[in-house]
């Protein structure tokens, strides 16, 4: 599973590309302004994250949001490819290497206003958790966030003793010559077969048979780092609130926006017992126990103050929104654990509208307060009309962009896409409008670059990607099957870039996503 130097962590494949927005500076101060408690200042902060994996959620907030960010990760492989795009001459980014004990040991860290990660906690040895503590308590400044992400119990209850399966089968069954991606494979497929013999485990647990073939069906790389680490261990959350007390943090509030409303969350008589409760740990423990809570996005803070109401909302009015998606791809219900509920289309109607004129231009809290008011719609339901809206991931908490945001998240769009030419999948672009990445995919990076690069329309653009995809031996997929001949291909793929310059574009280019 790891080398010798791996302390139990998977290092033998490489951890998928994602991007993760709970990581966003930005969107943990706005997470914890929506509760009610002080975040650190607005503007140029030290950021750390821990356990970066291929670095591109640090890449892009190092790009697009003010500030100095440093991130390690123990997998050497993974710092080489994170410091593909990044210039070694360039201060505001510091990729190490180092292992978590070796980060405690620095003399030269600065203190930070954010520390975040990942997943990671659910992955790693209690020696490596307390190094992280100590970090926090040593490095964090009063009034800084701490951000960690991790699989939490009692979502995880019924579904541990086949994560437990999977992970021995991979140690005790005939290494194959695919390596551990293949190990992975025989163990999901003698997983499947247990439950086809009639398993009673599977049978009294029926929320396990669709988690198996829901996995099965994931990147083996995504798999083995989240699931077979040999230290993977999910926590309840008054455990990590155990865990982290030493660091003299509080916990302030979920960076899941949509966590923080209960009207979508929680169910009446829910509601109700979270309301009688008076102890913040169990009042968070109820909430997990009610909706089966697998995952948890917690924000601690240092130095915890609550915010009174007239200063929680002059914060708020100052905050800049950026709707991140067309008006036509806002949904018009939201699915919570309990029920559908319908998004009211005065208020809703009214903050797209809004936020997309003028461009997609960033709008304060305070603008749409005032567009709201002369419609008649409240200030709470217009700042819970944008808490919902950036849960869902159509809009996003920003900071003003700058001249120097722009060349940063130009470059390092460059870069992307050029590795996307080169076959590699990274699922998003920097925008310095919004202060986050971007949803668009490999072969959408590759019109982009095309475009940049001098192609003027739909067929110049269609020829040089096909260029590309065949001399990789790659074809255009279209309805789950990859099509056959150059004219095919040629055909689908001047559909869809001239799709993309009518719809998807435009939305990029008043996001400020650039590759010049």
């Amino acid at each position: 599973m790891a080398t010798q130097w791996g302390e139990g962590y998977v290092t033998d494949l490489e951890y998928t590309a994602g991007y993760y927005r709970e990581l966003n500076p930005s969107l943990l101060r706005f997470a914890c302004l929506h509760a009610g408690i002080e975040p650190p200042p607005a503007g140029p902060l030290n950021y750390l994250e821990l356990g970066f994996g291929q670095g591109l959620s640090l890449n892009i907030h190092a790009a697009a949001c003010p500030g100095t960010y440093w991130g390690t990760d123990f997998n050497p492989a993974h710092t080489a490819r994170a410091a593909q795009f990044t210039d070694p001459q360039d201060a505001s980014i510091r990729l190490l290497n180092d292992s978590f004990s070796e980060l405690q040991a620095r003399s030269d860290l600065p203190d930070f206003d954010v520390i975040a990660l990942h997943g990671v906690w659910s992955w790693i040895s209690d020696a490596n958790r307390r190094a992280i503590v100590d970090i926090a308590r040593r490095k964090l400044k009063v009034g800084g966030i701490l951000s960690v992400s991790y699989n939490c119990d009692p979502g995880w209850a019924a579904l541990q003793p086949l994560r437990h399966l999977i992970y021995l089968h991979t140690q005790m069954g005939t290494a194959p010559a695919g390596g551990l991606a293949a190990s992975v494979d025989q163990a999901l497929a003698f997983s499947s077969k247990l439950e086809k013999a009639g398993a009673l485990y599977f049978r009294n647990n029926p929320q396990v048979g669709p988690f198996l073939q829901a996995i099965s069906a994931m990147d083996r790389k995504y798999l083995v780092h989240e699931y077979l680490g040999e230290d993977w261990q999910p926590m309840a959350f008054s455990q990590v609130v155990e865990w982290f007390a030493p660091a003299r943090v509080e916990f302030a509030a979920s960076a899941n926006l949509l966590d923080q409303v209960e009207n979508l969350m929680l169910n009446p008589a829910g509601r109700q017992l979270v309301a009688e409760t008076g102890n913040r740990v169990l009042r968070e423990t109820m909430r997990d126990y009610l909706v089966h809570q697998r995952f948890r996005r917690d924000i601690f803070v240092k130095g915890l103050r609550p915010l009174s109401a007239v200063d929680r909302l002059e914060q708020l009015d100052r905050q800049l929104i950026v709707l991140k998606s067309l008006p036509s791809q806002v949904p018009s219900k939201i699915a919570g654990p309990f029920f559908e509920a319908s998004l009211q289309a005065d208020v809703y109607g009214l903050l797209v509208e809004a936020l997309a004129s003028d461009g997609h231009a960033p709008k304060t809290i305070a603008d749409l307060r005032a567009r709201g008011a002369a419609r008649n719609v409240s200030a709470s339901h217009v700042v819970e009309g944008v808490a919902m809206l950036v849960g869902m991931g159509h809009a996003v908490a920003a900071e003003p962009a700058t001249a120097e945001s722009r060349r940063r998240c130009a470059a390092l769009n460059r870069a992307l896409c050029e590795r996307a030419r080169r076959g590699d999948e990274f699922p998003c672009l920097a925008s310095p409008v919004a202060g986050t990445g971007i949803e668009v995919s490999r072969l959408q990076q590759c019109f982009l670059l095309s475009l940049a690069n001098g192609a003027t329309d739909a067929v110049a653009v269609a020829r040089d990607v096909w260029a590309m995809l065949s001399a990789l031996g790659q074809s255009v997929v279209k309805d789950g099957k990859g099509l056959e001949g150059a004219e095919a291909n040629l055909a689908e793929l001047e559909k869809q870039v001239a799709a993309f310059q009518s719809e998807r574009l435009p939305l990029l280019q008043s996001l400020g996503v650039s590759l010049a």
